[in-house]
């Protein structure tokens, strides 16, 4: 697995860490990706090169980082969607310790999902400080 580091100053780099997945979108400081297990009718990650650890380590200085997370994250979702008007999307991050990578990434989610426990796991139902906690949520902590 490629290390962190190389994944900042290597575009291709983001294809072989998510384990050959193409970026259906990719810019100087995002790029997107089908999550490779979908828990949803459509699920996408939107991650920064930058490195950052997890949704813990944002600071203000972030904000604008995030906005763009979330911004260009519904942009790929509507284009990806199967169906439906989008109004009940999902957009939000894991925290520790159910985060499974070590390096931010959004979840843009459109429903249903493909169970009820996957519907679990992408709510606010443990509360903000711990488990899933949405972008909007972060927006506002970093303001």
């Amino acid at each position: 697995m490629e290390s962190r580091s190389a994944l900042a100053e290597d575009p291709d780099a983001w294809s072989r860490f998510f384990r050959g997945a193409t970026p259906i979108y990719s810019d100087d400081n995002v790029v997107v990706f089908p999550d490779r297990e979908p828990r949803a009718q459509t699920h996408l990650l939107v991650v920064p090169r930058r490195h950052i650890k997890g949704v813990e380590d944002l600071e203000g200085s972030h904000q604008q980082l995030v906005e763009q997370m979330v911004a260009v994250g519904e942009s790929c979702l509507k284009q990806q969607m199967a169906t439906g008007s989008g109004q009940d999307l999902v957009f939000g991050f894991h925290q520790f310790p159910l985060r499974s990578v070590e390096h931010l990434h959004l979840h843009c989610l459109q429903p249903p999902f493909r169970n009820g426990v996957e519907k679990f796991r992408f709510t606010e139902i443990l509360g903000a400080a711990f488990g899933f906690i949405s972008a909007s949520r972060v927006l506002t902590r970093l303001r």
